[in-house]
């Protein structure tokens, strides 16, 4: 971990001195009264936040230095019921049992200021389920320990109710889980820890992986940060270890490399190609997760990889395939020696095959680019990307990506519904001609599951009182 830069203290120190000259600050002062302290969080809570994404961005680092920077008195709590909300949702957890894999010091550390703090009566309306949720991911020996370093006996006994007994089953935590994930899905609160040994490697390898992620998912780049990475991908000693193999997955699909990195981290790629014998396969496992995490992977995801490859042979699998996403890029998947060409691809390997589903993925991205992004006075393009849509599905025969394509028409034809009314209109008449003819060929829907759909509710008249 980094020690926080002089100017993120410095502007640190600007906004507790700003917050000191306010009048709500006085008023609090004076009255000590949750009217007033709540005005001062409403007054000081963005600007902090402001200056806590800046240093996420910028230097994430330095994130844990910052957020105990926050821990001062001098602040008065503010902002700190947000950032125990960063410190909980930021542990990796094991998604079949809905636990912490590593337990969470900083989340302890937090939460005993916010306990301990003068403050805490005012603070505790904001942190309940905050706290039911740490305390339900984390073990029960751990919340036992947690609640144990408190003095104050009335503070103990609300963190005692906080352990909440339903969450103990998984469904619950699950459930909760997922509720806070979608509350802080777009802000930036992620760090890591670089390890210098493999047992470090090895211990942090979760929370470093999730951390690149994340970043990525959020589309932020550092310069600084690439530097690291590149340099601690190419350390020998965890050369061939599966933590390595991970990272250099992510880095080769995600992370802008300029050419002396392209060099370093392409070198490292083929070398491993090389020495292990599974790494085909092992890659095209992490790229199918990337596919099913919604992580960026486009056009120039695939040729920066295509980019790094060397040509092993007439058999080299992977190169073939990054030479197909090259040219379906570029020549467009409707194109006929595009369909031609993933054709021969296809049927060349087994269908079930991890490079299979890779080429299904990429068509798929297709269609959730045209659910998006095609206007609705445009349906006519969908009327035809469909007839495309169908030879894909005659080359693929894959149930599961008949039903993606279902799925992505349906949020189409929803827009498209919503915006055409008129149910004598030409417009509704020739989008339920299509869907109709369409779906039933496709075996998307049955002839009773389609006149559901375009069925005119009636409005019941309302009987006159005698």
């Amino acid at each position: 971990m980094e020690k926080l830069d002089k100017k993120y203290i410095d502007q640190l120190d600007a906004i507790q001195q700003e917050m000191m000259q306010l009048d709500a600050y006085s008023q609090f002062l004076d009255t000590e009264e949750e009217e007033h302290y709540n005005e001062l969080q409403d007054i000081m809570g963005p600007k902090i936040s402001a200056l806590y994404h800046q240093v996420s961005t910028e230097k994430p680092l330095q994130l844990l230095e910052f957020e105990r920077s926050l821990l001062k008195d001098e602040l008065e709590g503010m902002f700190l019921p947000r950032m125990l909300g960063y410190t909980v949702m930021r542990g990796v957890i094991n998604k079949d049992t809905y636990k912490y894999i590593l337990s969470q010091e900083h989340f302890q550390e937090v939460l005993v200021n916010i306990c301990n703090s003068p403050n805490f009566e005012f603070l505790r309306s904001r942190i309940g389920q905050t706290v039911q949720l740490g305390f339900g991911l984390s073990s029960d020996i751990w919340v036992t320990n947690l609640i144990n370093v408190i003095p104050n006996k009335k503070v103990k006994t609300y963190l005692k109710t906080q352990k909440d007994s339903k969450y103990r089953l998984l469904e619950n935590r699950k459930y909760l889980y997922t509720k806070y994930l979608r509350q802080f899905r777009n802000d930036n609160y992620f760090t890591t820890v670089f390890p210098t040994t493999m047992p470090e490697l090895s211990v942090y390898f979760p929370e470093l992986r999730n951390f690149l992620i994340q970043r990525t998912r959020l589309g932020v780049r550092d310069a600084s940060l690439t530097s690291k990475l590149v340099e601690f991908l190419a350390d020998k000693s965890y050369f061939g270890s599966p933590e390595q193999f991970a990272l250099l997955a992510l880095t080769v699909n995600f992370v802008t490399l300029d050419d002396a990195q392209k060099k370093i981290i392409g070198k490292l790629f083929n070398d491993l190609r090389v020495e292990l014998d599974n790494f085909d396969e092992q890659y095209l496992k992490y790229l199918i997760e990337f596919y099913d995490i919604n992580l960026p992977l486009n056009e120039d995801s695939d040729a920066q990889v295509l980019s790094l490859l060397e040509k092993k042979g007439d058999k080299d699998q992977l190169y073939k395939f990054y030479k197909l996403t090259e040219t379906i890029h570029s020549k467009g998947f409707t194109h006929p020696e595009v369909i031609e060409a993933v054709k021969l691809f296809y049927i060349n390997h087994d269908g079930t095959s991890l490079v299979n589903k890779a080429v299904r993925n990429i068509i798929l991205g297709y269609a959730g680019k045209f659910a998006n992004n095609l206007d609705v006075e445009s349906y006519q393009d969908y009327f035809d990307l469909m007839d495309y849509f169908k030879q894909y599905i005659n080359i693929f025969d894959n149930q599961k990506f008949n039903q993606r394509i279902k799925d992505y028409s349906m949020i189409y034809i929803k827009k498209l519904l919503k915006r055409y009314t008129d149910k004598r209109g030409k417009d509704y008449q020739s989008i339920k001609r299509f869907v109709r003819a369409t779906f039933l060929e496709l075996e998307f829907m049955d002839a009773k599951e389609l006149t559901l759909m375009f069925k005119t509710k009636r409005v019941r008249k309302k009987v006159k009182e005698a």
